[in-house]
């Protein structure tokens, strides 16, 4: 019984986080209700620092629950073959881990953007963008192949989702903020902000719903 309590409790923990993470988002961009259209950069360029800083540290905070959610995201993926579930499990936990230390430095990135605009340098611009796009190139690689990974494995039929359960995936986020952008207002400017972690938020709930009634014998498999 004790095992069932941690298993959903794991899951819970890593769905409050994704929310947390959501309203974070919003800080990053000025501030809680409905945000601009613009990319991330873009609104690091002129929200006020005061917003921006909570919304890093609230983040930097919130961001590790999302592991886990990789617990109920094994059990889900795991009738497809222990070995196939451990695959996106590993490289989407290496991805998580290095999510806090990229949300935590926004608020660095915004007082040199904005510092760059005060001054017109552009060669500092260039060396921030620089610095940005490595850190997110380092967590694209991993979570785009364990995307991939679980939507395959999701479409063969074999895991605890429903094959339209594909859906939901990582793979979505990078989408996430172009299909809120075609949301009606206001509506769609509330979920802009945080699209991307609604995504995620949602993934960890699926994989969590589809596990739920997991027979206690199941988890007594799994060491805690």
């Amino acid at each position: 019984m004790h095992k069932q309590i941690l298993f959903k409790s794991a899951g819970i923990l890593a769905i409050i986080g994704g929310l947390i993470c959501y309203v974070s988002d919003h800080l990053l961009r000025g501030g809680v209700g409905p945000g601009p259209a613009i990319s991330f950069i873009d609104a690091l360029r002129t929200a006020p620092f005061g917003p921006v800083y909570w919304g890093s540290i609230i983040g930097y905070a919130a961001l590790p629950l999302w592991l886990l959610g990789l617990w109920p995201l094994y059990r889900a993926l795991e009738p497809a073959g222990p070995r196939l579930a451990a695959v996106p499990v590993i490289l989407l936990g290496y991805a998580l881990a290095l999510f806090p230390g990229y949300h935590y430095a926004a608020a660095l990135y915004a007082l040199g953007f904005q510092v760059v605009d005060a001054n017109s340098d552009n060669l500092l611009n260039d060396q921030l963008m620089q610095v940005h796009d490595g850190a997110l190139m380092a967590i694209a690689g991993p979570l785009t192949i364990a995307s991939r990974w679980v939507l395959v494995l999701i479409l063969t039929g074999k895991t605890r989702y429903a094959r339209w359960m594909a859906i939901i995936s990582p793979f979505l986020a990078p989408l996430a903020y172009s299909l809120a952008a075609m949301i009606p207002s206001p509506w769609g400017a509330y979920i802009i902000p945080g699209a991307g972690t609604l995504v995620f938020t949602l993934f960890f709930a699926l994989a969590l719903w589809v596990t739920w009634g997991t027979a206690k014998t199941d988890l007594d498999r799994i060491p805690v």
